[in-house]
């Protein structure tokens, strides 16, 4: 009896600390999912809604990012290129700053350049 209380603890113990170490590659393949669907989007010609897809992509990577530093930081890095790579001529094709975006720049530069 005493064996098996300490094997069912044993087995929550390591779930949740599975649980805890899959987050960070579990938010990845959903940033993938949604880069993947931003292709398909921009290849379809809805260019708004593939914006919104890579945009939550690269939202979901600075998490990633942020909280876990240390989880495959080049695969990350990685697809974050291939997002902002998206990501400026989409936005410019729809008359919106790259940089409002991602972040490279404050959203007010462009209208002193406009003048």
């Amino acid at each position: 009896m005493r064996g098996w209380r300490l094997s069912f603890i044993l087995g929550i113990i390591l779930s949740v600390q599975a649980r805890a170490g899959g987050l960070p590659n579990d938010e990845y393949h959903t940033a993938y999912s949604f880069f993947s669907e931003g292709l398909v989007l921009v290849r379809t010609g809805a260019k708004e809604k593939a914006l919104s897809s890579f945009v939550d992509a690269r939202r979901k990577l600075e998490v990633i990012s942020r909280q876990h530093a240390t989880w495959n930081p080049a695969v990350v890095k990685s697809l974050l290129q291939k997002i902002d790579a998206e990501i400026i001529p989409l936005a410019r094709a729809l008359g919106i700053t790259p940089a409002q975006i991602i972040g490279n720049a404050p959203p007010k530069a462009q209208a002193h350049s406009a003048r």
